[in-house]
């Protein structure tokens, strides 16, 4: 059967009115993703638009993951995202990089949920100086020259960083600021809080291993532990015992510049950052 004129008319207007928007007005994303029949959310249009891009998204999911509210797991399984959907989509950057990943859709939802619940985001609670040790007074070998020996990976400072910005309410900024000040060599030296954001991104014991917040940020914790009295863990331990003799951990040789190997080798590198190589 043929449709009437009016009924084209009527098609053909509302494909105009859901591809155009008056000049200048923000355009909200349309996730374009079919929730299925038996979603809560199908009844409510707004849940289905999306205000912020995804850097903003990402934005909000690390101001989130920092104030404690919830672990990166949880988080993810909240959303409906795997871990590699997760990582990868946190390490792009671009307003619109990472739109066809689901977690940039799950991550929407949830804020919006939120945000239409009336849910505040969680303040941090706010530390005085003096609820902070004083490591003023502590030197570490070498630190003037900044050849520090270091005995943590990328891995574990990342661990040590979320850690510490979840238990002390300390803001980024200021964390920033206090890993600067332990670099000397560097004139003016400043990190930005996009230096700690792409580190934190990153994944691998060796992954971002030349940074400054790399080194600063092992010099803070170290000065930290040692005014705190606490000893050394186990992992640190073991550290020393595989690169001891090489002076502490590679901070100099970026571990995007590849490896030299024969045809016939393979290669891993395990949680302490060492690479074994085998025979094929």
């Amino acid at each position: 059967m043929t449709p009437s004129p009016s009924a084209e008319l009527v098609d053909l207007e509302i494909a105009n009115t859901a591809t155009t928007s008056k000049a200048g007005e923000k355009r909200p994303y349309d996730t374009g993703v079919d929730k299925g029949p038996d979603s809560e959310d199908d009844s409510d249009a707004e849940m289905e638009k999306c205000p912020w891009n995804c850097n903003q998204i990402r934005t909000k999911i690390h101001a989130f993951l920092d104030n404690g509210e919830m672990k990166v797991t949880e988080f993810q399984k909240t959303i409906g995202a795997n871990s590699n959907s997760y990582g990868r989509f946190m390490k792009l950057k671009g307003p619109w990089k990472g739109d066809s990943n689901n977690t940039f859709y799950g991550a929407c939802k949830f804020f919006m949920k939120r945000e239409k619940e009336g849910i505040e985001p969680a303040k941090k609670q706010k530390i005085g100086e003096a609820a902070s040790p004083d490591i003023s007074n502590i030197t570490l070998d070498k630190e003037e020259e900044d050849e520090v020996e270091v005995y943590d990976t990328c891995d574990e400072l990342r661990k040590k960083i979320s850690a510490h910005l979840i238990n002390t309410g300390v803001s980024k900024t200021s964390l920033c600021k206090a890993f600067a000040a332990q670099l000397h060599t560097r004139g003016n030296a400043s990190i930005q809080i996009k230096q700690l954001n792409d580190f934190r991104g990153k994944k691998g014991a060796d992954a971002g291993n030349t940074s400054s917040v790399f080194y600063g940020g092992y010099v803070y914790f170290e000065k930290l532990r040692i005014a705190e009295g606490k000893p050394k863990s186990a992992f640190r331990v073991q550290m020393e015992k595989e690169w001891g003799e090489h002076g502490g951990f590679n901070t100099t040789h970026s571990s995007s510049r590849g490896i030299w190997m024969s045809k016939d080798e393979n290669v891993s590198m395990d949680k302490y950052g060492k690479l074994k190589f085998w025979k094929k």
